[in-house]
């Protein structure tokens, strides 16, 4: 087993270049994933490792791994091919595209069920209002209503639009209740 090692503190990078940014909880995950990639080091010291563009595996760690014991159906180190830096890479990018697309689609879909639910709520106060008109002018006289309704109502038709409803199709409503 491997002694503690306080991270490195060289953290320069080449001019121009742009400094990478590493999840600290994709590292976490990653090194549950396959604990082998630690060798030793702190999830602080991965994640540094990680954003100094240094691979994730050495030949020391092939070799120690290969020492470790085999459980059943896992494949020796000497049957499997060694992988390159850019198969890391691609795998890591991947590993961290996965893990921040998984998240952005639960924040989507919660932000979906919230806009589903104040829909719903927008629907009910529509409702309630047109309800309202409706059994205040049923309470007025039928004539009256029917005569100069529209002509009372024109200057309403912007309150009338966010309920839903025209004029017409209110005076319409009014004349079906009272049947």
């Amino acid at each position: 087993m491997s002694r503690w090692q306080p991270p490195p503190m060289n953290d320069q990078q080449p001019a121009g270049a742009k400094k990478l940014i590493v999840d600290e909880q994709v590292v976490r995950k990653m090194l549950q994933v396959n604990p082998a990639l630690r060798k030793g080091r702190t999830t602080f010291q991965v994640k540094k490792a990680i954003e100094r563009g240094d691979g994730l595996t050495r030949e020391d760690s092939r070799t120690a791994t290969s020492e470790a014991p085999r459980t059943f159906g896992q494949a020796d180190a000497r049957d499997v091919a060694p992988r390159s830096d850019a198969q890391e890479l691609v795998e890591t990018i991947d590993f961290f595209v996965r893990g921040k697309a998984d998240k952005l689609k639960a924040g989507l879909d919660e932000i979906d069920a919230r806009r589903r639910q104040l829909d719903a709520e927008e629907a009910q106060v529509r409702a309630k209002h047109c309800d309202q008109l409706i059994s205040f002018f049923s309470l007025l006289d039928d004539g009256a209503v029917a005569l100069n309704g529209k002509k009372a109502l024109a200057k309403h038709s912007d309150f009338l639009a966010k309920v839903g409803l025209t004029s017409s199709t209110l005076l319409e409503r009014i004349n079906r209740t009272r049947k």
